[in-house]
């Protein structure tokens, strides 16, 4: 099935957890938040829960630290 990361068209397995994906990714879950079809899924511990389907929208922010 297709997601869009970032924009960018993806295929993922049926199934997958968000968390299972940001992990394929090697995505650091401790310094991102992700925006899933437009809600903010700030704790990691929900990402679990989510399981991708077709056409869904993920956006990752992330902390940029500096002075």
């Amino acid at each position: 099935m297709r997601v869009c990361l970032n924009g960018k068209e993806m295929d993922v397995a049926a199934g997958t957890s968000l968390s299972d994906f940001l992990k394929t990714m090697k995505i650091d879950g401790q310094r991102v938040v992700v925006e899933y079809n437009g809600r903010i899924l700030a704790a990691s511990r929900l990402w679990e829960a989510v399981c991708l389907t077709e056409n869904d929208r993920v956006e990752l922010l992330s902390f940029v630290g500096g002075g």
